[in-house]
């Protein structure tokens, strides 16, 4: 009988393993503290390999944080000592570090085609930094490998990569997700707390007791009635729900966690130093009176516009870049942004077609095949990307590629590397809602004395769930973006210097 118990138990065992590696190969296998399932993990940096590889996928399958990217580029530099090294360009509001990654054979830059590839100027959109990062360990590693197409990329070129220019906002985006960076404007007091430890910034109800949640029986949606009648109405702010507010603190004293967070308002790719602000108010009155709306209000205090900074390049992290392609202007660059799947080319802020227009739409064209191509090899049903002059897809100025095309001369594209949705097809992960029990919670503001609340649940909806996550075959994103850097590569002669910045100074109509 023993016997059999024990053979018993070691099948279970064996089992069990095979269904944990199982899930770790499918969903990378990472945890968060409350059991749900989590992209953000520790695999260790690869060693270069095709997309295929299981290391490979286990490390560009996650969601990296501020300090794993500097870990990555301090990696690259001391592992490839004769191709890459990295350094600051300068620093944000919250004093962290710009890192540019150089990449380039014979560890010179002399003579070569300079190339750029920068990614997440607005905090949520952290595909873009994952791939622009993934870009500059393809070449880093796939050179010392031998690999031929990176041999070929670094044949006669030199690459600048900068995985992340907001970083404030990446940061914050970790778990609550923002566009803008972080400038202290006195707008909002309000600072998200993570009280659960989850990573996440959910919404807090109060319950009336450990074992029920204020739902209304489905995870889908608290409920409309309220819920704890055993708490005093004067200690519950909401008295529909039992809303207390987001995971946060009630800095400024409104009875209501969360309600007025810290913000900037500011679309740093609204605020570079080229037509800034150019046609503006876009409201309805100056609309009618034939102004063009160009997506961007002036500097204000409006949080639900996308808003321009208080002057051309105002912003550090604007600043920064500015100067660092003044001093080192590429041949060819690409922005990283989310939200469609397209690769766009100046100009921003007008229909009219750049000098450059037939160049940069063909190398424009090529870079959507080779991606499309990419992609499509594992995941057929793919949507196409799109291929446009940026006004047409919706007007904007003093946007980054006008400025490195209009102030340097630089052939300048955007590509929005991936859209919710059609980078899953057909392989899903959906966040699931969920309720996690955080217990008492104490707060004392002037206002309302000391509260303090007993049972409290906190509530993370499905796409709160979802922040801070990597998709699903984020390398195969990866995978494709690289294929289109390397076409705009293909479109630059090697070994040919930037020619100078004709445009600088300059706006095209002078």
């Amino acid at each position: 009988m023993k016997k059999s118990l024990i053979i018993l138990f070691a099948l279970v065992l064996i089992l069990s393993v095979c269904f944990m590696s199982t899930s770790a190969f499918a969903w990378d296998g990472y945890l968060d503290k409350n059991g749900y399932f989590t992209t953000r993990g520790d695999a260790p940096i690869p060693t270069f390999g095709p997309p295929s590889t299981p290391a490979v996928q286990n490390y560009w399958n996650t969601r990296h944080t501020i300090e794993q990217y500097e870990a990555l580029y301090k990696y690259l530099a001391a592992t490839y000592p004769q191709t890459v090294k990295y350094y600051p360009i300068g620093h944000t509001w919250e004093e962290r570090t710009i890192w540019c990654v150089e990449i380039a054979s014979n560890g010179t830059s002399e003579g070569k085609t300079p190339l750029s590839v920068v990614g997440n100027i607005h905090g949520g959109e952290q595909e873009s930094a994952e791939s622009t990062a993934y870009i500059a360990w393809w070449l880093a590693a796939g050179y010392a490998a031998g690999n031929a197409a990176a041999l070929d990329a670094l044949d006669g070129y030199v690459w600048y990569i900068i995985p992340i220019l907001n970083v404030d906002g990446y940061a914050r985006s970790m778990y609550a997700n923002t566009r803008q960076n972080m400038r202290p404007r006195g707008i909002g007091y309000d600072e998200y707390f993570d009280r659960d430890g989850d990573g996440k910034v959910g919404a807090m109800y109060v319950g009336s007791s450990a074992t029920n949640p204020p739902f209304n029986g489905s995870l889908s949606a608290p409920q409309t009635a309220r819920y704890a009648a055993d708490y005093p109405m004067n200690e519950i702010i909401d008295t529909n729900n039992n809303y207390l507010g987001r995971e946060a603190f009630d800095t400024n004293n409104t009875g209501r966690f969360g309600s007025d967070t810290k913000a900037s308002g500011i679309d740093m790719n609204r605020t570079f130093d080229y037509f800034w602000t150019l046609n503006r108010p876009a409201n309805a009155s100056s609309r009618a009176d034939g102004y063009v709306a160009l997506g961007a209000s002036t500097w204000g205090s409006n949080m639900n516009s996308r808003t321009a900074g208080p002057g051309p390049a105002s912003e550090p992290e604007i600043a920064a870049i500015q100067n660092f392609y003044t001093f080192t202007p590429p041949r060819a660059l690409i922005t990283g942004h989310t939200g469609s799947q397209d690769v766009f080319y100046p100009w921003c802020y007008t229909s009219a077609r750049a000098a450059d227009y037939t160049f940069m739409s063909a190398t424009a064209t090529a870079m959507r095949n080779a991606i499309q191509n990419t992609v499509r090899t594992v995941r057929p049903s793919n949507t196409n990307f799109g291929v446009n002059q940026s006004y047409n897809d919706y007007p904007t100025s003093a946007e980054m590629i006008d400025w490195t095309y209009g102030r340097l001369g630089t052939h300048s594209y955007t590509i929005e590397v991936w859209a919710s949705g059609a980078w899953r097809s057909p392989a899903t992960y959906t966040y699931p809602a969920r309720w996690v029990y955080l217990g008492p919670v104490t707060d004392t503001t002037p206002n309302y004395g000391t509260r303090t609340y007993e049972h409290v649940w906190i509530y993370t909806s499905a796409s709160n769930a979802g922040v801070g996550e990597a998709p699903i075959d984020q390398y195969i994103l990866c995978e494709g973006i690289k294929d289109g850097a390397l076409a705009m590569c293909h479109s630059e002669p090697r070994f040919t210097p930037h020619p100078g910045a004709p445009g600088w100074m300059k706006a095209d109509w002078e």
